[in-house]
């Protein structure tokens, strides 16, 4: 996860310790939703292009406008799991909140144990040759083990790299809304 804060201290040098006069707060609450949708649509964009499927990943952008006078946006990505039975996956809810977070950082190597099952199991692209075409042997072949040797993931980092490239622009926006409301 990414946190941007803002240090008021030179607002307050500027402003007294009264803050942040309404008008340049109202002019940063106009602009703090196009730039949080539009920092989403590039995380997006990014998990697009970075992943061979995002069926269970999901861009998540929220604005938060709270009693004490302030006001954020927030981007998530939350992985939806599907229909989840305790013998499929026992930590289907630890997964959901960590696919994102592996995605970003990455993984070290690790072993995958079968836990309340017999066995692992998953596809490999490849089949048998000469296979007849559609059938399952003709692209696919299933593989089965108890404990997998996992080499590890290094990430894909999409919401650093994002905040990385939207980093300039967000600090000209922000300045932008806060100048023009000083000046009214």
């Amino acid at each position: 996860m990414i946190t941007v804060e803002v240090d008021a201290t030179r607002a307050f040098a500027r402003f007294g310790e009264g803050g942040i006069p309404l008008e340049v707060r109202n002019n940063l609450r106009k602009i703090l939703p196009d730039l949080t949708k539009k920092f989403a649509g590039i995380v997006s964009g990014k998990l697009d292009t970075q992943l061979k499927s995002r069926r269970s990943l999901k861009v998540k952008d929220e604005i938060f406008d709270t009693t004490k006078n302030e006001i954020y946006g927030k981007v998530s990505v939350v992985a939806s799991m599907g229909t989840i039975t305790p013998n499929f996956l026992v930590n289907a809810m630890a997964a959901k909140e960590m696919l994102p977070r592996w995605l970003e950082s990455g993984t070290k190597s690790h072993e995958i144990r079968a836990r309340n099952v017999n066995y692992l199991h998953w596809t490999v692209a490849g089949g048998v040759a000469g296979a007849a075409a559609g059938s399952r042997s003709s692209g696919v072949s299933d593989r089965f083990a108890k404990v997998v040797h996992h080499p590890g993931f290094k990430g894909i980092h999409y919401m650093q790299t994002t905040f990385d490239d939207f980093k300039a622009g967000f600090i000209e926006a922000i300045s932008k809304a806060a100048k023009e409301g000083a000046k009214k």
